[in-house]
């Protein structure tokens, strides 16, 4: 199923023109996708220690596996919802 979301989700902004490397992800859109404080801060720390979140292409790229990926997912489809001044809504979750 992982596998189809972040297919899902590399389609949808490729068609609105998003470049994943460009759209950031925090601990607040993580958590406003009603994952859980302490497992953002987890893949934080454990992968970009001292940042505050990460890129959505960075995301992708770390080896999460099962719920993990799921969520860095949703998140990842929260930020690309808010991009570009929120001009178009990706239906994504």
């Amino acid at each position: 199923m992982n596998c189809n979301l972040e297919l899902k989700l590399r389609r949808m902004a490729e068609k609105r023109g998003i470049n994943l490397s460009e759209v950031f992800v925090t601990v607040a859109d993580s958590i406003a996708m009603k994952n859980c404080e302490e497992g953002t801060l987890e893949v934080l720390n454990n992968y970009f220690t001292g940042r505050d979140g990460a890129y959505v292409s960075e995301l992708l790229e770390i080896p999460l596996e099962g719920k993990f990926r799921e969520w860095a997912i949703a998140a990842s489809a929260y930020s690309l919802r808010k991009h570009k001044n929120n001009k178009k809504s990706l239906d994504f979750v």
